[in-house]
């Protein structure tokens, strides 16, 4: 069992490095591609407008922490995957300063999606 499951987990994963390139612009719009999600949805989830999303996907917005962290929890990348998008876009994290905050939010983000969480209301029968 646990050796399926670790090569489901490096199935998926090898899924997510072919999208990656050395672009970070290009890889965000190959995993919102992959994902199925538009600029519109995007912006509404991150709660952006529109513009502002176009300025990140086109360069003229320098990407930060937030919205990387955003973007990866939105498209709910693996832990792995949001780690190197991080390193692709300059802004690789470290266990130091306010990087800990993104590091374990993405690091825990997995535990909490929409469908897992019903899945865990689902099991306890609430």
């Amino acid at each position: 069992m646990m050796e399926s499951n670790f090569n489901h987990a490096k199935k998926i994963i090898k899924e997510y490095i072919e999208l990656l390139s050395y672009d970070p612009w290009i890889t965000i719009k190959k995993l919102m591609d992959k994902k199925g999600v538009t600029q519109k949805e995007l912006a509404s989830l991150l709660k952006l407008t529109d513009r502002s999303i176009r300025n990140y996907l086109s360069n003229k917005t320098k990407l930060s922490k937030d919205f990387l962290c955003g973007l990866c929890c939105i498209l709910e990348l693996p832990f792995m995957v949001s780690l190197e998008l991080f390193k692709i876009s300059g802004l690789e994290l470290t266990l130091l300063g306010d990087n800990l905050f993104y590091f374990e939010l993405l690091k825990t983000k997995e535990k909490y999606t929409i469908k897992k969480n019903l899945l865990r209301l689902k099991h306890k029968k609430v």
